[in-house]
């Protein structure tokens, strides 16, 4: 009597033809794949004006999480750019994003840190730039988020 594969064999068989078929389209894609650059937009403010208190490790925060991204991961430092306590301003945040905005392409990829205060208003996220003097001096996440979004 010849032998027949029950129907569970024959189904891990094919299986198994169908995951070699899939390994090897994704190897061919993978070749095809085309790579973006990594950029980092790094906030960090300590010293805030009165009378928002002052920070001790953001600015450290974010250099040190700069500093791993470059030297273990696929960050160039000719790729990041750092706002610190002063120079994190509401005008310059803004116009940071927007340089990246007008810059980057589908591929490339934006991180952007931010260490400094930030508030939560009736559901509304917010950063607190260096130079916000009240609430509506603040960068509500939501306003980054639609600038930016799908």
């Amino acid at each position: 009597m010849p032998f027949s594969a029950s129907p569970g064999a024959r189904d891990a068989r094919k299986q198994s033809e169908q995951t070699r078929n899939l390994r090897a389209a994704s190897s061919s894609e993978r070749r095809e794949f085309i790579r973006g650059v990594n950029h980092v937009l790094a906030i960090g403010i300590n010293i805030y004006s009165s009378p928002v208190r002052k920070l001790d490790n953001c600015v450290k925060d974010v250099e040190d999480i700069t500093r791993i991204l470059v030297r273990n991961y696929d960050f160039a430092e000719e790729r990041v750019r750092y706002l610190l306590d002063t120079r994190a301003t509401r005008c310059n945040i803004l116009e940071a994003l927007d340089g990246y905005a007008e810059s980057l392409t589908e591929k490339d990829n934006l991180l952007v840190l931010f260490s400094g205060h930030g508030e939560l208003h009736n559901g509304i996220g917010a950063w607190i730039p260096v130079d916000a003097r009240g609430f509506t001096d603040y960068l509500h996440v939501s306003t980054v988020w639609t600038s930016w979004g799908p």
